[in-house]
């Protein structure tokens, strides 16, 4: 009986993963071409798997590279502006399913999205303490058409976002350690007779 409540309780959130990788992966290869920014990161990658460096393309590499001409590429490094770890992640699709593969351009991408969606919840169930809540803003963000979109394209957006929420749910798993550690340090002041509300110059530091 409590192992089918729990799986109740949990069927909400599975439901909003399943609901987020379908809106993610369903068609995930069409087009099948270089869209918007793409035209930089997809071929980027690519060098970047190859060479180790981006690479420098020819003028009409779009169309050579979604025909599978996919090694066109010069040996030239290009004019970078982006740190690489996006085009690496960018990069692992490709190797695995083949730079011709426009839905290996992008299932890195899709995957982040929906990690995203999980992690979302993750922290929404630590910040509020109810998993009715923390359901509510993954099925949001799992609906949210920006969401979607930028999950279904080869750019370095979703990561950027993946890797900010990451941070701020490491902070939130911070807090209750410092308290931890806090609590322990003005322990042992107290047992030492000595000022547990005494603090540095500097008015004392949380980070």
């Amino acid at each position: 009986m409590l192992a089918t409540s729990r799986w109740v309780r949990w069927a909400a959130p599975i439901l909003v993963v399943v609901l987020a990788a379908a809106l993610r992966l369903w068609n995930l290869g069409t087009p099948h071409s270089l869209v918007f920014d793409e035209t930089f990161y997809v071929k980027d990658a690519w060098t970047l798997f190859i060479n180790g460096y981006e690479s420098t393309w020819p003028n009409d590499a779009d169309a050579l590279f979604a025909g599978g001409q996919t090694g066109v590429f010069t040996t030239d490094p290009s004019f970078v502006v982006h740190p690489p770890l996006g085009k690496w992640l960018i990069a692992l699709g490709m190797a695995a399913t083949g730079p011709a593969s426009s839905w290996g351009w992008r299932i890195s991408t899709a995957l982040i999205g929906i990690l995203a969606v999980v992690l979302l919840m993750l922290i929404a169930r630590r910040l509020f303490g109810s998993l009715t809540l923390a359901t509510i803003a993954g099925f949001l963000f799992a609906i949210d058409g920006h969401a979607i979109v930028m999950s279904r394209v080869a750019l370095l957006d979703n990561s950027l976002m993946f890797f900010a929420l990451l941070g701020f749910g490491a902070i939130l798993l911070d807090r209750p350690w410092h308290a931890r550690r806090l609590g322990a340090w003005l322990d042992q002041r107290r047992a030492a007779g000595l000022n547990p509300h005494w603090a540095p110059p500097s008015g004392g530091v949380r980070g």
